[in-house]
């Protein structure tokens, strides 16, 4: 289970960036009030998860990385709306360097003990232009899911 941009509350973040300029304060990237409710279902759902890297969702590391030993695999489960606000509740999202930077060792330490490595992440894809009634398509939500022995990096 990944954060896609459903799982961000704009009123949340909204609230958040209120709260700040009440305070007179800068909001702070990647503004994680915006995710408190996904974070309560996610650590409520993987509370029994062993093994899982770094924790499942917390302040500052709002990804992980879960090894399944029985399947010889370990699962990247990417956030991609780290730049995701209440004011570009469209954008296509992002990972990060730091997010990509964080995955990069481990990766490559269990690609080197033969583990297949699968990277998970929710994007909404691109506008295309459709044959479908006014000729604009408008996307829902797609999966990518990327299964490869090593670790790029990069591309998020």
């Amino acid at each position: 289970m990944v954060p896609g941009a459903r799982d961000v509350n704009m009123a949340a973040c909204r609230s958040y960036f209120d709260t700040c300029e009440a305070d007179e304060v800068e909001p702070k990237s990647p503004y994680w009030p915006k995710w408190r409710h996904f974070a309560v279902m996610i650590e409520s759902f993987y509370a029994s998860a062993a093994g899982a890297q770094g924790g499942v969702f917390a302040v500052g590391q709002e990804w992980s990385l879960f090894p399944i030993d029985d399947l010889n695999l370990v699962v990247a489960a990417m956030n991609s709306t780290m730049d995701v606000t209440h004011d570009t509740p469209d954008a296509r999202g992002s990972t990060g360097p730091d997010q990509e930077q964080w995955f990069t060792a481990p990766i490559a330490d269990y690609t080197h003990r033969g583990r297949i490595s699968l990277r998970r992440e929710i994007r909404p894809p691109r506008l295309s232009l459709g044959c479908e009634g006014n000729g604009l398509a408008v996307p829902g939500r797609r999966a990518r899911l990327r299964v490869r022995r090593g670790w790029g990096g990069g591309g998020g």
